[in-house]
């Protein structure tokens, strides 16, 4: 690296030479091989690579943000709370170097997880996913020394007092001034742990707070006692580990991933034979699968015709199947249907009478342009490779009046949580209104698209958050609508609010 940035004729030649001696010193340049990323090996505790400690400090100094929890698995969200912090504290003068996530250590994950009957992933495994999460991000690395303590688990300001240390070490080999670590939260645990106060804040270098929209703070900002409050993350605002968990169980890969980033989406949903053997447990824990040798068929090719239906007894037609008694179920997820063998799928007795309202394009599944199949793959490789009678049976649904797709086909999709369009909600609702609710023998009602309804409270005659299914965050539910997004817990909440006889559903 010297050799490279080295050049009498490059005028940046110092800043080449200072950049790379700043790397050694991290410790960023060894003789030893990289680590692969797809092992178990032990991870660097902390990682300067991505760090600028050639920035000179603000004002009010330097600053390395942390933020820690179970990331279970890490998500976008964790990574733009940190990019939330670094434009509050650099408003007020304060030189941001660099970030780390930090998931806890598999002796608080584990605990945590049974006692909610959910899956806890291994603390290895979680720094996979971080560290695939972030690879791309300029800010944000993914800090290993919580995760790789052995013994018991360390409390977040062990963790902060552990990464400061590092940090004065590596200020005082650099020859600059003290760099302090900010620890990063939102306001639930900020609340819960008395971070608003001043005495916390100093012992940890510094706080950022980073809501929610709508969160109640228990404190304020107080920046002489270095706690801040930034502007929350709107984009990454609905996101969360147990969503991530849920959408693969049901093998929702489009939600993985707007959710994640693309390297980090591949490694859940198609790991390689290496990473699956040497993340098993995980993988089974997730309901993925062992890699297979399944490739997509050319363009062009046959597809598997889907077997003949039985013939008619007497030659009379089959009659169509019986409304239920007690309303419909719609099932949300095409990609959760995907991940079911057809005989399973079509023994269910809902499907034949159930309703399907998809948040991908008509386009994905049935493209017609070269265009349209490379879009389709992008989103979901599963689509093109999709049971024939599975098409057939959206074929037929969709000439009964029973499938709705929410993003059309021109939409340009960017691949974001809230990249939709705003008129999907009222289309939806009159697409509704045109269908009959079995429950009551009359048209579905509309779906409740006023915000103000939403936002006025039970109080006001609106929404009532202590009788939510779904979601209490009436705010998430209008933002949702508004984008013509697919969240799924405020499109659920929506749904059963408008019409209570509807019964959302994953396969």
């Amino acid at each position: 690296l010297l050799g490279e940035t080295w050049s009498a004729d490059n005028p940046r030649s110092t800043d080449g030479v200072a950049q790379a001696i700043n790397l050694i010193l991290s410790g960023a340049i060894t003789d030893e091989p990289p680590a692969q990323p797809s092992t178990a090996a032990n991870m660097e505790p902390w990682p300067f690579t991505k760090f600028d400690f050639a920035r000179d400090a603000g004002p009010k100094g330097s600053a390395v943000l942390l933020t820690t929890g179970a990331m279970n698995p890490a998500h976008r969200g964790h990574a733009a709370m940190l990019h939330q912090a670094r434009s509050r504290l650099e408003a007020d003068g304060v030189a941001v170097l660099g970030a780390f996530v930090s998931p806890s250590h598999d002796a608080y994950v584990q605990p945590k997880a049974a006692s909610l009957g959910t899956i806890g992933l291994s603390s290895q495994f979680r720094l996979q996913a971080a560290q695939r999460t972030v690879a791309d991000d300029p800010l944000v690395s993914v800090g290993a020394w919580e995760a790789q303590q052995s013994g018991n688990w360390p409390d977040f300001p062990e963790v902060c007092a552990a990464l400061q240390a590092a940090l004065t070490d590596l200020a005082t080999s650099h020859g600059r001034e003290a760099v302090r670590c900010f620890y990063v939260c939102g306001s639930d645990h900020a609340n819960k742990c008395g971070l608003w106060s001043s005495r916390p804040s100093m012992q940890l270098g510094g706080v950022v707070v980073v809501p929610r929209a709508g969160d109640a703070l228990a404190g304020s900002e107080d920046v002489s006692f270095c706690v801040y409050v930034a502007e929350p993350a709107s984009d990454t605002s609905a996101l969360s580990s147990t969503k991530v968990r849920q959408a693969l169980e049901r093998g929702d890969s489009e939600f993985i991933r707007v959710a994640l980033s693309a390297a980090a989406a591949t490694f859940l949903l198609q790991p390689t034979p290496q990473d699956f053997e040497c993340f098993q447990s995980d993988f089974v824990k997730l309901g993925v699968e062992a890699p297979s040798a399944a490739v997509l068929p050319p363009q062009g090719a046959p597809s598997t015709p889907a077997p003949s239906p039985p013939p008619p007894i007497n030659g009379a037609a089959a009659p169509p199947p019986p409304l239920p008694r007690e309303g419909r179920t719609v099932f949300i997820s095409l990609s959760s249907l995907l991940h079911k063998p057809w005989g399973e799928l079509s023994a269910d007795g809902r499907l034949p009478s159930a309703l399907f309202f998809f948040g991908s394009k008509r386009a994905w599944i049935f493209p017609t342009t070269e265009a349209e199949r490379q879009e389709s793959a992008a989103n979901n490789p599963q689509y093109l490779r999709m049971d024939q009678r599975l098409r057939e049976c959206i074929l037929r649904k969709e000439e009964e009046g029973l499938v709705f797709w929410l993003k059309p086909d021109g939409l340009v999709y960017d691949g974001g949580l809230y990249s939709g369009d705003p008129g999907a909600y009222p289309r939806a609702s009159e697409w509704l209104r045109g269908l009959q609710d079995p429950a009551t023998g009359a048209p579905y009602r509309p779906l409740l698209l006023d915000p103000s309804w939403w936002r006025r409270g039970a109080a006001g005659g609106g929404f009532d958050p202590d009788n939510a299914k779904y979601t209490k965050r009436a705010g998430d539910v209008v933002k949702n609508m508004e984008n013509g997004a697919h969240d799924y817990d405020p499109f659920c909440e929506l749904l059963v609010q408008s019409n209570p006889s509807l019964t959302p559903a994953f396969m």
